[in-house]
């Protein structure tokens, strides 16, 4: 739960694949989805398209609409 006047009630989805379904289209890892909000998901500084998954790499940070809060997505590091 994020509270700021630039987000939507529903403002983006942070999804993981396995890799089970389709892994030629979406491998395993994790992917933003921007529920068409008003004010956009930002990746890397990039605004996103609406309802496309868009692949988040480990330590790829993210924004919620003109929030200045960002996440950071941090793990382990890939055995590949």
């Amino acid at each position: 739960l994020c509270e700021h006047p630039s987000l939507s009630r529903y403002h983006a989805i942070l999804q993981y694949s396995n890799g089970e379904i389709d892994s030629s289209k979406y491998p395993e890892g994790f992917y933003i989805y921007d529920l068409n909000s008003t004010h956009g998901t930002f990746l890397n500084k990039t605004r996103i398209k609406p309802n496309e998954y868009v692949r988040v790499n480990l330590d790829n940070m993210f924004k919620l609409g003109m929030s200045t809060r960002l996440f950071i997505l941090h793990g382990p590091k890939p055995k590949n």
